[in-house]
């Protein structure tokens, strides 16, 4: 039936998409490719089901954005290009014995696209994303969107639902009891939030968020919240500090061999403009996460930190941009990332 439903509402978005004259392309567009590399020993955190010494992957993006596509409507398209390195991924057959995938996964294509349409101080948007090529972990979904404004847009308040379904390769776990039990072959999931922006002041803004999120087959539903403050100290300095909170209620059952997760995640970051149009970025965030399971009476905790540093120059018709972050747990494993691209308007 989810299926059907997908199918069906790809259809109609590609209708939509179709029925628009040709001439409308010649509006406002803008070109933005990203390559992404991060390598990662596992598990920095001890919610991957991934039985992984560490994961290495390399992520390439090209995006389109074409603004005024027709009055009020932008359409956003992206496709991505994945390399993972699936040779430290370790699963298990119904005998408890480790097994590997297929070589043949190394390179993958996704597809994102997005239709949304503004006017006054309304904006909706939908869209739809998913593998466009053969993955162990096939995955295609769907959103909506809404948002209102207020006061001039000072005030907004707006809320999305998503939802995708996603393949796994036969795996296979230890249900403390000595039975290996089979992991679900395709898992549904759907998340919904709503967030709460506010212009307090010249320099000060807020924003609040609520999302509840679920993987049917895998996961208990979690509940989270976030609070973001942005603050302009100088109109060349600028900071956000950002504290969220996640947490999986334990009157739910559980689903394989993990317990219950609880996430704590806080960052700061200032950006500053040195030079007309040149921003440094620099950040530093605290996250822990706990995992408690009734059934064996056990707590683990892990907490890392977080460093980042970003640039960004601002040219005529294009935008350069590079990051790098490092992560570091306290059981010392660690996550690196590095990311370069630009953007450019046609």
């Amino acid at each position: 039936m989810r299926k059907i439903i997908f199918f069906t509402y790809c259809f109609l978005l590609l209708t939509v998409l179709l029925s628009i004259p040709v001439k409308v392309f010649a509006a406002a567009t803008t070109m933005t490719t990203q390559v992404d590399v991060q390598s990662t020993q596992q598990p920095l955190g001890i919610s991957t089901q991934e039985r992984s010494p560490q994961t290495q992957n390399v992520r390439t993006s090209f995006g389109l954005t074409t603004e005024k596509l027709a009055k009020g409507v932008t359409l956003n398209t992206k496709i991505l290009i994945d390399s993972p390195d699936y040779s430290f991924l370790e699963l298990l057959d119904r005998n408890g014995q480790k097994t590997k995938l297929s070589p043949n996964y190394n390179s993958q294509m996704q597809t994102e696209i997005r239709l949304s349409y503004s006017k006054g101080e309304h904006y909706v948007g939908t869209g739809f994303f998913g593998h466009i090529s053969q993955s162990p972990y096939q995955t295609q979904g769907a959103l909506i969107e809404y948002e209102k404004s207020f006061f001039n847009k000072t005030t907004l308040i707006g809320g999305q639902y998503s939802f995708f379904d996603q393949k796994k390769p036969e795996d296979y776990f230890n249900d403390r009891d000595g039975f290996f039990k089979a992991r679900p072959l395709i898992v549904n999931a759907n998340q919904a939030l709503i967030y709460y922006e506010q212009v307090l002041s010249e320099k000060l803004k807020l924003r609040t968020q609520i999302s509840t999120a679920h993987k049917i087959q895998e996961r208990p539903r979690n509940y989270g919240g976030e609070v973001k403050l942005g603050y302009a100290f100088t109109n060349k300095l600028f900071g956000t500090l950002a504290s969220s909170y996640f947490w999986e209620p334990n009157n739910q059952p559980l689903l394989n061999e993990r317990g219950y997760f609880q996430a704590y995640i806080n960052q700061l970051e200032l950006t500053v403009e040195p030079i007309y149009d040149f921003f440094v970025s620099l950040s530093y965030g605290f996250s822990a996460e706990i995992e408690s399971d009734p059934r064996s009476q056990t707590t683990t905790q892990v907490g890392f930190d977080q460093y980042s540093l970003g640039l960004k120059y601002n040219l005529k018709s294009v935008s350069v941009f590079v990051s790098s972050a490092y992560a570091l747990s306290n059981s010392l494993t660690s996550s690196t990332k590095v990311s370069g691209g630009l953007s450019w308007a046609l």
